[in-house]
């Protein structure tokens, strides 16, 4: 204001030279007011700078820019944005909670396929061997097992089965059978089997190292019943029946079968008392003479004399 004062005197005292006494009054007392006006003036342009300063911090805010793309492909990653104060001056925002300028993002797991060791082929010959190992999906930061389409998405499935190369098989040595266990019937033979060279030789063409046997059937003596003796008194003979039986079909054996066997008796004595002693009491109980005639015992002459009436004929 002072330098729009001064200009519009010195224009007036250029352009007006004649009327400067007069203009000068009127001019000082004009410059005599606007001194007088000069205070009231400048509060009110802080006033105004004031309200200007407080619509600006109220029309402050933060400018955030778009998210950028994930900064990995798979697994945990990050992304970032351009975050600004709208006034460029990060002091008038600061009042403010300041958006997140980058954050985690999180995709699909990175897969992969792990596979174990493999097995050994088996010493074994046979027609088919395999060795195998361990494949599995797995994330390839954790270590943690996934399941396997994560992995199928990413490459195929490495193989887990292979083929050994063909072994070619020897033959099993053996020696001749051993004598049949048992003496009679059916019994059990054995014969070595070995392989000339250890895991060289097919398990499932292994001959039988054992097998059922047959001998001559089991046979025993089989007694008939003692025929009536050939006299009453006097001494006489008693005779029975003897055959070879074989015990498992009950069939007649010739007695060549059972030589081995003891034989037991088919002739005996019988009717040894004296035919011009009538017996008509046993000498002792006739229950103990019972016993002994059960036990064959009457063929025996004291049994007979001491038993006579139980031991008859």
């Amino acid at each position: 204001m002072r330098k729009s004062a001064e200009t519009l005197e010195d224009n007036s005292s250029s352009s007006h030279p004649t009327k400067t006494s007069s203009k000068s009054k009127s001019e000082g007392s004009k410059s005599k007011n606007q001194k007088q006006k000069t205070p009231q003036s400048s509060s009110d342009s802080q006033q105004n700078k004031l309200k200007a300063r407080e619509t600006v911090s109220m029309d402050v805010f933060w400018i955030v820019g778009n998210w950028s793309e994930c900064s990995t492909t798979c697994g945990i990653g990050a992304v970032w944005r351009a975050v600004t104060c709208s006034s460029e001056n990060e002091e008038d925002c600061a009042k403010m909670k300041r958006p997140e300028p980058a954050r985690t993002c999180h995709l699909q797991p990175c897969a992969t396929w792990q596979a174990g060791s493999w097995s050994k082929c088996p010493d074994d010959c046979a027609l088919v061997r395999k060795r195998f190992r361990d494949v599995q999906c797995v994330d390839s930061q954790s270590k943690r097992p996934l399941r396997p389409f994560h992995c199928q998405a990413v490459s195929s499935r490495p193989v887990s089965t292979l083929v050994c190369p063909h072994k070619p098989c020897m033959n099993w040595s053996v020696s001749p059978w051993g004598p049949c266990s048992g003496s009679c019937g059916e019994g059990v033979r054995e014969r070595l089997v070995f392989c000339a060279e250890p895991h060289h030789c097919s398990t499932t063409l292994r001959p039988n190292s054992t097998e059922l046997c047959s001998l001559e059937p089991c046979t025993h003596w089989e007694t008939g019943d003692w025929e009536e003796c050939s006299v009453s008194c006097g001494g006489g003979q008693q005779r029975r029946s003897l055959k070879c039986v074989a015990e498992q079909e009950s069939a007649v054996m010739p007695n060549s079968h059972c030589e081995k066997i003891s034989k037991p008796e088919t002739l005996r004595m019988c009717s040894m008392q004296d035919c011009n002693s009538v017996c008509r009491k046993n000498a002792i109980s006739s229950r103990f003479c019972e016993k002994l005639k059960l036990l064959g015992r009457c063929s025996l002459r004291s049994v007979q004399k001491q038993c006579c009436v139980t031991c008859r004929p």
